[in-house]
């Protein structure tokens, strides 16, 4: 038998698969590292690009927030905002950051038309033992759409509880005055030194 007819397509063939497949992978990884956003798709989100800045941020629209108990009543105005109608006043939501993260400031959004009511934004730690730590971030005030903002400067580790982010409708309730979301702006510790500055 004559063994060269039989070795030389094989080999032709092995050839042709292997320079098929080198061509291919660079593609396949590309696609696997990144969606149309340009982030990561295998990554952790404490692993995604931050801005320049070295902030993250976590937005909440105002729609994703539930009152404190069963009374309240509230409707959906427009764009995320929502405003209360009746019963209970208070809206909140659970805010959960990554291991580690830093949270440097907290924005709420809102709409107020009104002279009289108005909005108040909170935000709250718990310690599991019944007690809590309240801050007070501000009241909205009667220029339309605008924001209240403050600085806080939190560790997310072992010794902080539960947070909690916090609206109050005051006044009388209405569409004059709405809720529409949150900005969280936190960053991340590098604890390697080699990762600091991304290999640079």
């Amino acid at each position: 038998m004559d063994f060269t007819t039989h070795i030389r397509p094989t080999c032709s063939r092995l050839l042709f698969l292997c320079a098929g497949s080198a061509l291919m992978l660079p593609a396949m990884s590309a696609l696997a590292a990144s969606d149309e956003t340009g982030f990561s798709t295998t990554e952790p989100a404490s692993m995604l690009p931050r801005g320049e800045s070295g902030y993250s941020y976590l937005r909440l629209s105002g729609s994703t927030f539930h009152p404190f108990d069963s009374t309240g009543e509230y409707s959906y105005r427009s764009s995320g905002c929502i405003y209360g109608t009746g019963g209970e006043y208070r809206f909140v939501r659970g805010l959960i950051l990554p291991e580690g993260a830093i949270l440097d400031s907290i924005r709420f959004f809102y709409y107020d038309n009104s002279s009289s009511a108005y909005l108040s934004a909170y935000f709250t730690t718990y310690d599991g033992s019944g007690n809590f730590a309240q801050t007070n971030i501000g009241n909205s005030s009667a220029d339309g759409y605008g924001f209240i903002e403050r600085r806080i400067n939190l560790k997310n580790d072992e010794n902080v509880g539960p947070m909690n982010l916090t609206v109050a409708f005051n006044g009388d309730r209405g569409s004059d005055v709405a809720f529409c979301g949150v900005r969280v702006r936190y960053t991340i510790e590098i604890s390697d030194v080699i990762f600091a500055n991304g290999f640079e």
